[in-house]
């Protein structure tokens, strides 16, 4: 480990001593695009570096990858560094991340080391055999795919798992049938978040629909609505369960997230929250029995 901090110093210095002040770095124009909130002005200059369909961005984002890579290729010792991280990466211990436990099985992602995504695994009790369920580099092929999350049934026959392309927001939710590792048909998109929850009789979900699948669209998260899917079902008949389209008496606004959950605790009640990125929620409830009925 010493001589790692040593390297690593040396590098340091190195920057150090002006090594980036030789370099020549791409031309970076500005705009005069200005936001006025409450009367003051914000200048935003690189507003233009968002439009990342612009040709002009591209090639400006080319252009500081080749400076890095210039810069990085030069300095000295360097794959002699990356080899000595490697093999302290393959010391680690897996990674082990949303942990769930239903129906006497455990659900979770682990993520080997040198392996870039975590792969869904389960087990049958707690010391069962680790089974790999879903593998997300397999799934389809020539796409880099990650899981999002993972929510299965309560009697842990299914799991809904959802998945994205390089690391976006924005993905698509699938269903699996655990013992036989079957992947239903049905593919929900676009989501953010996969299944909100189970009903309590396992032959249905909640799930949170966007109102676009573009990644890069400022407006996506706005105006989401939260589907109701019964197993078997065409997703095409998926009912709109929750939204400021079907409860528009309780004023939810274009940017709040509207969600369903049940509780172990209280499992005769539904309850559906509405809330932001900020701490507060509204919180309402009715009556499980109710779950059907057109509001």
């Amino acid at each position: 480990m010493n001589s790692i901090l040593i390297k690593i110093c040396t590098i340091l210095l190195f920057v150090n001593n002006g090594i980036y002040a030789q370099n020549q770095y791409p031309h970076t124009k500005t705009s005069s695009d200005i936001d006025l909130h409450f009367g003051v002005a914000y200048p935003d200059p690189y507003r233009w570096l968002e439009d990342i369909k612009n040709p002009e961005v591209e090639t400006w984002f080319k252009d500081q990858a080749n400076l890095t890579d210039q810069t990085l290729s030069n300095i000295n010792g360097r794959d002699e560094l990356i080899a000595t991280w490697k093999q302290l990466n393959g010391l680690e211990n897996p990674r082990i991340n949303s942990r769930e436990f239903r129906g006497g099985r455990i659900f979770y992602r682990k993520t080997i080391p040198g392996e870039s995504v975590g792969k869904v695994y389960y087990r049958n009790g707690l010391y069962g055999e680790e089974i790999l369920l879903f593998d997300p580099l397999a799934f389809e092929a020539g796409k880099t795919l990650s899981v999002s999350s993972i929510v299965p049934s309560h009697d842990g026959k299914y799991v809904g798992i959802s998945y994205s392309e390089n690391g976006a927001e924005i993905g698509t939710l699938i269903l699996l049938e655990v013992e036989t590792k079957k992947v239903f048909k049905e593919r929900f998109s676009p989501v953010w978040g996969g299944i909100m929850e189970w009903n309590f009789d396992n032959k249905g979900f909640w799930w949170g629909k966007l109102s676009s699948s573009d990644n890069t669209d400022g407006e996506a998260l706005k105006n989401s609505k939260v589907m109701f899917h019964v197993m078997g079902q065409d997703v095409k008949m998926d009912k709109e369960y929750f939204s400021n389209v079907t409860s528009p008496e309780l004023g939810i606004e274009p940017q709040e997230w509207p969600w369903v959950f049940v509780s172990n605790h209280m499992p005769e009640y539904i309850f559906a929250e509405v809330g932001t990125v900020q701490a507060e929620k509204r919180i309402y409830y009715a009556p499980i029995s109710d779950i059907h009925k057109p509001k």
